[in-house]
């Protein structure tokens, strides 16, 4: 029976007094709780709610048609569930799933199986039970120099991930994969029900219109491991992975080691803690991921260095100069130690810190010993040839990052599965010198006891069941997807708004990055503007890291849009759309001007 609420004030405990209630209106938050604000972009985002017929190209989100999985289903536990029992005529229990999360099972432990779309490469292992659909599902397509032999990262040859992962022979827990072929499936360890379960939950998704090209199965001991706490650096077949795939990529010249984390953001806050106090520097790109200067540096109390960008990101002679007369902090009384940097398809410029610009960051790094926070979000998509097909994008084969160049042990990378997998899972992790490594992995598990356990387990098996080859294949088709719609873009933007704005054509990332040439200021009238056309871009000035930016009357002619999560279909209207308003704009500041 449910207790009314004071049903134990005659225990002992105090019974409170009606109609009252904390008034935080007048409570005195802590300086860190002072400074933490709603986003800058809430306002701008809150202009257009509720209206129909909105084109948005404004948000940073990776296109939803590039996530692995399709769908997700659950079996829930019969001995812990009290909805999913009931008994049935001869008095035993029956398992009954709630149609919520899937079809009905009587399997005695909990399991899961996530269904993967069309578009993800099939597990190049038999060992998995793979049946593959050669209709639907496309093959991992590698240059014959990178098969057997691993990727090709560097100038130098790295050995290439295991391609079958080890099925567990203490015979409780084991992972198996289906996928469609003529109707046929195959479910390792499953058995006839589980098979019958598959494919009834085929016929669902066909009738959903989801088509996929396979399950991945989590069962036993690590469907249970899945839903425990994880209380290390990670699960560790997810970090024997993220070791690998740093190797392959980066080759780092000195020891490293890597801790899961649930994001960038939480690599970040984590960095940060570790190595700066309140009143400290940090150096940043004067226009910065609106994330790090509200949610991590200005709570944290930071004082930040902003540095001028060009095309290519960070400019080293302006690096030399800020940290030239940056002299010691009055609070600490210590100079800059950290610097944060996004190298690559930068947020939000759309910046791509070439190698040599790289190198040459990386030398006045070690000249003034600062320790580089290397935020590489955007590594994997990279187009530098723009809208050509999968085969002939770069695939893992990308150019050195600053972690490649790290003969000091200065770097501590952040990797983030968010824009190649999904943000959904909030999982990354970071790479960094093993003293640092360590400390970091007690400020991840001070802040959240860890990344979900259930997204470090279903990740670690969709990228063991890939291998290297099949994870390489599916980079190559998101590279294809993003380099198409940024040409899409491109060339919306070089028809609709010749003579507005001036831009460079990006060659990584999502976004792309304005500088208006007849208005000093994205301003009010211009986002007025906006609202009457219903299209949603970003003002440059929530990025601006400069001291003048927290001055509400400077002038900031800047703005972002995004082409990673708009249709491409929506891009050419968009941009239509994008070119009258500011047109619009500029009329009115000329009338205005004229009286």
């Amino acid at each position: 029976m449910r207790e009314t609420p004071g049903a134990f004030a005659a225990g002992g405990a105090p019974q409170a007094k009606p109609g009252l209630a904390m008034d935080f209106s007048q409570f005195q938050y802590s300086q860190e709780g002072q400074l933490l604000q709603a986003s800058s972009l809430a306002a701008l985002v809150n202009r257009f709610r509720g209206m129909e017929g909105v084109i948005n190209m404004s948000a940073g989100l990776p296109c939803p048609t590039s996530f692995p999985l399709a769908s997700f289903s659950a079996t829930t536990n019969p001995t812990t569930s009290p909805s999913s029992s009931t008994a049935s005529a001869d008095g035993h229990a029956t398992h009954l799933e709630p149609p919520l999360y899937g079809l009905a099972s009587q399997r005695p432990r909990p399991w899961y199986q996530f269904r993967l779309p069309n578009s993800s490469p099939p597990a190049p292992s038999s060992s998995h039970h793979l049946t593959n659909d050669t209709s639907t599902s496309p093959a991992a397509a590698v240059p014959s120099h990178q098969q057997g032999n691993g990727v090709k990262s560097n100038g130098t040859l790295h050995p290439p991930l295991s391609h079958a992962h080890p099925a567990s022979t203490n015979g409780v827990s084991h992972v198996g994969v289906a996928a469609q072929s003529n109707g046929a499936t195959s479910l390792a360890n499953g058995g006839a029900a589980a098979s019958q379960q598959q494919q009834q939950h085929q016929q669902q998704q066909q009738e959903e219109g989801v088509q996929g090209s396979g399950l991945l199965h989590v069962s036993g001991q690590l469907a249970s491991d899945a839903q425990q706490y994880m209380f290390h650096s990670g699960h560790p077949p997810l970090l024997q992975w993220t070791r690998t795939i740093v190797d392959a990529c980066h080759a780092p010249p000195r020891p490293t080691q890597c801790v899961a984390t649930a994001g960038a953001v939480h690599a970040l806050q984590a960095a940060v803690q570790c190595l700066c106090d309140p009143g400290d520097f940090i150096i940043c790109e004067e226009f910065a991921y609106t994330h790090a200067p509200e949610c991590v540096f200005t709570p944290r109390g930071l004082h930040m260095l902003p540095v001028a960008v060009d095309e290519q990101g960070m400019v080293p002679d302006a690096l030399l100069r800020v940290l030239q007369t940056a002299g010691v902090s009055k609070v600490t009384g210590r100079p800059p130690r950290v610097i944060y940097i996004i190298p690559t398809g930068q947020n939000p410029t759309g910046a791509d810190m070439g190698v040599e610009r790289k190198r040459a960051i990386y030398e006045i790094c070690r000249a003034y010993n600062l320790v580089i926070l290397e935020d590489d979000a955007y590594y994997w998509l990279q187009f530098p040839h723009g809208a050509q097909p999968d085969s002939q994008q770069p695939g893992l084969c990308l150019p050195p990052s600053l972690l490649s160049f790290d003969v000091d042990g200065r770097v501590l990378r952040i990797d983030t599965f968010a824009k190649i997998l999904g943000p959904g899972y909030r999982l990354g992790w970071i790479t960094a010198p093993p003293p640092l490594a360590a400390k970091m992995a007690v400020a991840v598990q001070a802040s959240c006891c860890g990344p979900a356990s259930i997204s470090q387990v279903v990740i670690s098996e969709l990228l063991n069941m890939w291998g290297l080859d099949g994870f390489e294949a599916f980079v190559r088709k998101q590279q294809a997807m993003y380099a198409r719609r940024c040409a899409v873009a491109s060339s919306a933007a070089r028809e609709h708004l010749k003579g507005l704005v001036t831009f460079e054509e990006p060659t990584a990332g999502m976004f792309m990055w304005f500088k208006l040439t007849g208005l000093p200021d994205f301003g009010p009238e211009v986002v007025e503007e906006l609202v009457a056309a219903k299209v949603v871009v970003v003002p440059g000035k929530p990025f601006w890291t400069a001291p003048s930016a927290s001055d509400a009357g400077a002038p900031c002619p800047y703005f972002r849009t995004t082409f990673g999560s708009v249709k491409e279909d929506q891009l050419q209207e968009g941009f239509a759309r994008l070119g009258s308003a500011l047109k619009a704009a500029e009329s009115k500041k000329l009338s205005h001007t004229a009286n």
